[in-house]
């Protein structure tokens, strides 16, 4: 699906020298009662610079979010909350299948049509706009646990709109749930330090995606770009694991970005990673991976799922499974295969995504006590391989290319020669990008800052403010270093769009 023509990238020029400087300095200035409008308005010119008239689908969800969430609010007649509510996702749910897979859908059908005598059916090229996905799903969210009680009703239609569209969350997330947001948009408490720890977050996310990922990127997309057949196995294994990193310093990147402006701003955004590499099996990994994504598909699909099943099944043996390890496996697969179609409209997502259920399936059915009976260095390894294989499904353009490189990664059918062009990738941007994103993948810095700061404690008075000034002064370097690094890149660089925009 193809994406808006220009997105103002939170890594580019006019987005970090004039845009969120003007931001920051309005919020500042600006009184209490005017701060949201203000926010609100920068927000809808964020979403409009990638098309003015998509602006009129973001308005059109937030008015019928705005009036849905009104009447499906307990205290009224049920059967009508529930029919309101049925109809108020299927609106957001209708319009994020129009615009982000009604060319897939047309595709598809067309080739069911082949060696027919209907004429294929032809539409025109639909343009997915921003964020869609994510601003579709807070909606539905903010429907639910209105719906549920969980949460009031925001009669303020301003209010809401600025959860909707709240610029730093709308392009990649973190779907954030409304309650976490509701106190500090009837009031933000703005405080230095938090500004503070908002424009380190900021500048960790920016060194992220700018130094590390964007460097990793011309290694993956090089490889990916070539055919399977020419690849040596080194080399494809290569294209695969240095893509592993980049999709994860390219998404938490954005993450620590968007928390970071948040801080600044006076909000508080849901974390969305926990070190995913380090988990021992897949089910731990979407516990660390894209955590506001997995607990939405938790708490509003899968539990469903699983519920409504478990009262129609008995607690009967089928083929030598109780029923609900066989539900277990159906909701499973099923929400993991929705979760799939989810990141794009292409069945390498959905086969990723049922490759993913079905290991999640396998682990409760007992893979998982197997595996931790087992060295914990192998359970690393079997999530290892797992998730490489997985993201070459996630990146591949299609099946067959898929299956191709994996037979690469193998060793068959490949005409690659030796150490070439493995060799040939080896830049010392590309060695110093791998060299910290393998560590930073881990809590190896965060460990050793957090080692070298407490040690304070064990210096004399001097020494402890010496340390604290050190840090003090080091931050700002980061900061700086970060910025300027990242400006000389981003002059003369092309377009770098953040992987995750086109979901």
């Amino acid at each position: 699906m193809p994406l808006p023509g220009y997105i103002m990238l939170f890594s580019s020029l006019t987005f970090l020298y004039l845009f969120l400087p003007l931001v920051l300095l309005g919020n500042q200035l600006l009184k209490d009662k005017y701060k949201n409008n203000f926010l609100l308005l920068a927000s809808w010119i964020f979403f409009a610079w990638s098309g003015v008239s998509y602006l009129v689908v973001l308005l059109g969800a937030t008015v019928i979010t705005y009036f849905s969430g009104i009447l499906v609010s307990p205290g009224k007649e049920r059967k009508s909350r529930v029919i309101i509510l049925i109809i108020s996702i299927i609106i957001n749910l209708g319009t994020l299948v129009i615009f982000k897979y009604s060319n897939f859908l047309v595709t598809n059908f067309n080739l069911l049509l082949t060696g027919s005598s209907d004429h294929p059916v032809l539409i025109r090229k639909i343009i997915i706009p921003l964020g869609i996905s994510f601003f579709t799903f807070s909606n539905i969210s903010y429907l639910i646990d209105v719906h549920r009680g969980k949460t009031l009703p925001q009669r303020k239609f301003t209010d809401l709109a600025l959860y909707i569209a709240l610029f730093p969350k709308l392009s990649a997330g973190p779907i954030v749930r409304y309650h976490t947001m509701e106190r500090s948009l009837a009031g933000r408490q703005q405080h230095i330090v938090n500004f503070y720890d908002g424009i380190k977050r900021f500048s960790l996310g920016l060194f992220k995606k700018i130094i590390i990922a964007n460097q990793l990127a011309l290694v993956a997309d090089s490889v990916f770009s070539s055919p399977p057949g020419h690849l040596s196995a080194i080399s494809a294994w290569l294209g695969i694991v240095v893509y592993s990193l980049q999709i994860y310093f390219d998404f938490s990147a954005y993450t620590d970005m968007a928390i970071g402006i948040g801080n600044m701003l006076g909000f508080r955004f849901t974390e969305n990673f926990n070190f995913p590499y380090l988990s021992k099996n897949i089910t731990e990994f979407w516990r660390r991976w894209h955590i506001t994504l997995s607990t939405w598909f938790r708490d509003y699909l899968f539990l469903k799922l699983a519920y409504s099943a478990s009262r129609r099944w008995k607690r009967e043996k089928y083929f030598g499974l109780r029923a609900d390890k066989w539900i277990y496996m159906y909701a499973t697969l099923l929400t993991m295969c929705l979760c799939g179609i989810w990141h794009g409209a292409n069945w390498t997502f959905l086969a990723w995504g049922a490759f993913h259920g079905l290991f999640m399936a396998f682990e409760r059915l007992g893979l998982m006590k197997r595996l931790k009976r087992l060295p914990a260095a192998f359970s690393h390894i079997y999530f290892l391989l797992i998730i490489t294989v997985s993201w070459v499904f996630f990146r591949s353009d299609s099946l067959p290319h898929a299956f191709q490189y994996l037979s690469a990664m193998a060793g068959f059918g490949t005409n690659g020669k030796g150490l070439y062009p493995f060799l040939e990738y080896l830049s010392p941007e590309f060695c110093l990008a791998l060299g910290l994103a393998i560590p930073g993948s881990t809590p190896v810095f965060q460990q050793l800052y957090k080692t070298i700061y407490l040690s304070r404690k064990k210096l004399p008075v001097t020494g402890q403010l010496i340390l604290r000034g050190s840090f003090g002064l080091f931050t700002l370097l980061f900061v700086i270093g970060s910025l300027f690094l990242s400006t000389l890149y981003l002059v003369p660089s092309s377009y770098n769009p953040f992987i995750y925009f086109k979901f």
